[in-house]
């Protein structure tokens, strides 16, 4: 891998991504890869999250964008591809990874696959939760369904993870409530908030139900995510029962 790491532009497929940090595709030996790498303004979009964070459970640090591709490194090595793509290479401020080919939950074309898209994101993130990794940024934007299982594809950013059973807590509540945000849908949302019933650790479930009781405020929520004063009390009624 170090002659790719030298010339990864001689082996682009395509444009750079729609994305804050510089993502692109390669083609390498017939085999293609993702290389993630900070922007000169990272920082500048990092702060802007860590800011919209701090309207939610403020769990999102400050941090320049070399340190955000860092902890992704960290995060994927330990996970070594379970319920995640495969560190291929990487140094101190990139990093190379297997490309997951498949559908993301905008591809779903009905209410049933829906559900059964989030009932199976819901497993692998419990899946990478076992082994102590938090995801982060855990949008259900960021779940692909690949050949071989789903997939959680982006861990950057960094995040006050000092206690474990609250950030793997966070990590449930950010998929639920962006589910709205991806799908607009609040029946599907709705059922977001369901699938955590078969969420198995019971400490975090614990946690979820401290964290939403009293719980998000309208506003904290909104702001985050935009789900409406009806719809964020729904999710929390859920929540209460499923926990």
């Amino acid at each position: 891998m170090e002659e790719l790491l030298k010339n990864l532009e001689k082996y682009r497929i395509a444009e750079n991504y729609k994305a804050s940090n510089i993502i692109f595709p390669i083609k390498y030996k017939g085999e293609k890869y993702i290389v993630k790498k900070p922007r000169k303004l990272s920082s500048i979009i990092n702060t802007y999250y860590a800011f919209q964070g701090k309207f939610f459970y403020k769990d999102r640090k400050l941090s320049s964008g070399t340190k955000a591709i860092q902890q992704e490194i960290k995060k994927l090595s330990q996970l070594q591809g379970f319920s995640a793509p495969k560190l291929e290479a990487y140094t101190d401020r990139l990093l190379v990874k297997e490309f997951i080919e498949g559908t993301s939950l905008r591809d779903c074309n009905c209410v049933y696959t829906h559900i059964s898209f989030l009932e199976q994101a819901l497993v692998a993130m419990e899946e990478i939760h076992k082994v102590d990794v938090v995801i982060g940024d855990a949008n259900v934007k960021n779940v692909i369904k690949g050949n071989k299982g789903f997939y959680w594809i982006d861990f950057d950013g960094v995040f006050d993870e000092t206690d474990l059973v609250k950030s793997k807590a966070l990590d449930v509540l950010k998929m639920v409530y962006s589910t709205y945000l991806f799908t607009k849908n609040k029946i599907i949302t709705e059922y977001a908030a369901v699938t955590i019933r078969n969420y198995e650790n019971k400490e975090v479930k614990t946690k979820i139900l401290e964290l939403v009781n009293p719980g998000l405020s309208n506003l904290s929520a909104w702001f985050s995510t935009r789900v409406n004063k009806k719809l964020n009390q729904n999710i929390k009624d859920i929540l209460k029962m499923v926990c």
